[in-house]
Protein backbone atom coordinates (compact mmCIF):
# COMPACT_ATOMS: atom_id res chain seq x y z
CA UNK A 1 0.00 0.00 0.00
CA UNK A 2 2.69 2.20 0.70
CA UNK A 3 4.60 1.76 -2.63
CA UNK A 4 0.81 2.48 -4.01
CA UNK A 5 0.47 6.03 -2.33
CA UNK A 6 4.05 7.03 -2.83
CA UNK A 7 3.62 6.19 -6.48
CA UNK A 8 0.49 8.77 -6.53
CA UNK A 9 1.97 11.54 -4.41
CA UNK A 10 4.77 12.07 -7.00
CA UNK A 11 2.86 12.61 -9.72
CA UNK A 12 1.16 16.11 -9.37
CA UNK A 13 -1.20 16.81 -12.13
CA UNK A 14 -1.46 15.78 -15.49
CA UNK A 15 1.70 15.12 -17.83
CA UNK A 16 2.23 16.89 -20.86
CA UNK A 17 2.01 14.50 -23.75
CA UNK A 18 3.47 16.23 -26.20
CA UNK A 19 5.50 19.63 -26.48
CA UNK A 20 4.01 22.62 -28.62
CA UNK A 21 6.37 23.99 -30.71
CA UNK A 22 5.71 27.95 -31.02
CA UNK A 23 5.75 29.01 -34.81
CA UNK A 24 7.36 32.33 -34.60
CA UNK A 25 8.06 34.85 -32.47
CA UNK A 26 6.01 37.47 -30.28
CA UNK A 27 7.30 40.41 -31.69
CA UNK A 28 7.07 38.59 -35.66
CA UNK A 29 4.38 40.18 -37.82
CA UNK A 30 3.06 36.67 -38.30
CA UNK A 31 2.20 36.18 -34.80
CA UNK A 32 0.57 39.88 -34.36
CA UNK A 33 -2.02 38.71 -37.33
CA UNK A 34 -2.64 35.50 -35.92
CA UNK A 35 -3.24 36.73 -33.06
CA UNK A 36 -5.14 39.64 -33.73
CA UNK A 37 -7.31 36.91 -36.11
CA UNK A 38 -8.01 34.88 -32.98
CA UNK A 39 -8.53 37.93 -30.42
CA UNK A 40 -10.50 40.55 -32.68
CA UNK A 41 -9.27 43.89 -32.33
CA UNK A 42 -5.50 44.72 -33.53
CA UNK A 43 -2.44 45.69 -31.64
CA UNK A 44 -1.83 49.36 -30.50
CA UNK A 45 1.24 51.05 -31.36
CA UNK A 46 3.46 51.75 -28.11
CA UNK A 47 2.02 48.09 -25.59
CA UNK A 48 4.79 45.59 -25.05
CA UNK A 49 4.49 41.63 -25.57
CA UNK A 50 6.71 39.71 -22.90
CA UNK A 51 6.62 36.00 -23.25
CA UNK A 52 5.45 34.00 -19.94
CA UNK A 53 6.39 30.86 -19.31
CA UNK A 54 4.22 28.81 -17.09
CA UNK A 55 2.84 29.49 -13.86
CA UNK A 56 5.73 30.85 -11.99
CA UNK A 57 5.84 33.71 -14.30
CA UNK A 58 2.16 33.85 -15.74
CA UNK A 59 0.59 34.28 -12.20
CA UNK A 60 2.39 36.93 -10.94
CA UNK A 61 2.17 38.84 -14.13
CA UNK A 62 -1.33 38.49 -13.99
CA UNK A 63 -1.77 39.26 -10.28
CA UNK A 64 -0.21 42.58 -10.77
CA UNK A 65 -2.72 43.19 -13.49
CA UNK A 66 -5.57 42.68 -11.55
CA UNK A 67 -3.91 44.75 -8.83
CA UNK A 68 -3.26 47.61 -11.00
CA UNK A 69 -6.71 47.78 -12.78
CA UNK A 70 -8.64 50.63 -13.07
CA UNK A 71 -11.29 50.75 -15.25
CA UNK A 72 -12.22 46.97 -15.54
CA UNK A 73 -10.54 43.40 -15.59
CA UNK A 74 -12.09 40.28 -17.68
CA UNK A 75 -10.70 37.23 -16.03
CA UNK A 76 -11.10 33.93 -18.00
CA UNK A 77 -10.07 30.53 -17.21
CA UNK A 78 -10.62 27.12 -17.43
CA UNK A 79 -9.76 25.57 -14.20
CA UNK A 80 -10.30 27.16 -11.60
CA UNK A 81 -9.22 24.94 -8.61
CA UNK A 82 -9.06 25.89 -5.01
CA UNK A 83 -5.28 26.33 -3.50
CA UNK A 84 -3.39 28.46 -2.89
CA UNK A 85 -3.02 30.28 -6.37
CA UNK A 86 -6.87 30.56 -6.45
CA UNK A 87 -6.81 32.03 -3.42
CA UNK A 88 -4.98 34.79 -4.20
CA UNK A 89 -6.87 35.53 -7.54
CA UNK A 90 -9.90 35.21 -5.71
CA UNK A 91 -8.58 38.12 -3.09
CA UNK A 92 -7.01 40.06 -6.05
CA UNK A 93 -10.68 40.47 -7.97
CA UNK A 94 -12.79 40.99 -4.80
CA UNK A 95 -10.39 43.75 -3.90
CA UNK A 96 -10.36 45.36 -7.16
CA UNK A 97 -14.56 45.21 -6.89
CA UNK A 98 -14.52 46.50 -3.82
CA UNK A 99 -12.51 49.67 -5.30
CA UNK A 100 -14.44 50.26 -8.40
CA UNK A 101 -13.54 48.23 -11.32
CA UNK A 102 -15.67 46.09 -13.30
CA UNK A 103 -14.65 42.49 -12.72
CA UNK A 104 -15.87 40.13 -15.28
CA UNK A 105 -14.81 36.37 -14.30
CA UNK A 106 -15.62 33.35 -16.32
CA UNK A 107 -15.24 30.28 -15.25
CA UNK A 108 -16.12 26.87 -15.97
CA UNK A 109 -17.75 24.45 -13.90
CA UNK A 110 -14.56 22.22 -13.86
CA UNK A 111 -12.96 24.42 -10.81
CA UNK A 112 -14.29 25.66 -7.60
CA UNK A 113 -15.94 28.89 -8.21
CA UNK A 114 -17.83 28.78 -4.68
CA UNK A 115 -14.52 30.34 -2.99
CA UNK A 116 -14.93 33.45 -5.34
CA UNK A 117 -18.95 33.90 -5.88
CA UNK A 118 -18.34 33.49 -1.65
CA UNK A 119 -15.57 36.17 -1.88
CA UNK A 120 -16.96 38.42 -4.44
CA UNK A 121 -20.74 38.78 -2.48
CA UNK A 122 -18.41 39.63 0.77
CA UNK A 123 -17.72 42.90 -1.47
CA UNK A 124 -20.08 45.95 -0.34
CA UNK A 125 -21.58 46.96 -4.11
CA UNK A 126 -23.93 50.16 -3.99
CA UNK A 127 -27.67 49.87 -3.71
CA UNK A 128 -30.24 50.69 -5.98
CA UNK A 129 -30.95 53.89 -4.48
CA UNK A 130 -26.90 54.85 -4.23
CA UNK A 131 -26.64 53.99 -7.49
CA UNK A 132 -29.69 56.60 -8.97
CA UNK A 133 -28.10 59.01 -6.46
CA UNK A 134 -24.65 59.17 -7.68
CA UNK A 135 -25.97 59.11 -11.53
CA UNK A 136 -28.19 62.09 -11.01
CA UNK A 137 -25.36 64.01 -9.28
CA UNK A 138 -22.99 63.17 -12.48
CA UNK A 139 -26.36 64.59 -14.71
CA UNK A 140 -27.02 67.65 -12.88
CA UNK A 141 -23.10 68.45 -12.63
CA UNK A 142 -22.63 67.73 -16.34
CA UNK A 143 -25.61 70.11 -17.18
CA UNK A 144 -24.40 73.09 -14.41
CA UNK A 145 -20.87 72.46 -16.57
CA UNK A 146 -22.48 72.46 -19.68
CA UNK A 147 -24.39 75.71 -19.37
CA UNK A 148 -21.21 77.79 -17.60
CA UNK A 149 -19.27 76.96 -20.50
CA UNK A 150 -22.08 77.93 -22.84
CA UNK A 151 -22.20 80.83 -21.09
CA UNK A 152 -18.42 81.58 -21.40
CA UNK A 153 -18.64 80.65 -24.93
CA UNK A 154 -20.91 83.37 -25.52
CA UNK A 155 -18.72 86.12 -23.52
CA UNK A 156 -15.59 84.93 -24.95
CA UNK A 157 -17.45 84.86 -28.64
CA UNK A 158 -18.48 88.51 -27.70
CA UNK A 159 -15.13 89.83 -26.27
CA UNK A 160 -12.96 88.48 -28.91
CA UNK A 161 -15.52 90.44 -31.45
CA UNK A 162 -15.33 93.32 -30.06
CA UNK A 163 -11.67 93.60 -29.84
CA UNK A 164 -11.43 92.29 -33.10
CA UNK A 165 -14.19 95.28 -34.33
CA UNK A 166 -14.70 97.85 -32.18
CA UNK A 167 -17.02 99.49 -33.56
CA UNK A 168 -19.75 96.32 -32.91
Amino acid sequence: MMILLSGCAMKLGKQPRQEVAPLYSAASPEFRQSAGSLLGPNFVGGNNITTLINGDQIFPALLSGIRSAKRSINFETYTFVDGEVAKQFTEALAEAAQRGVKVNAVLDAEGDVFDLVAELRKVSWPSLAETRAATIAVIVASLIAAVLLGVFDVLWQFLTDKIQNPSL
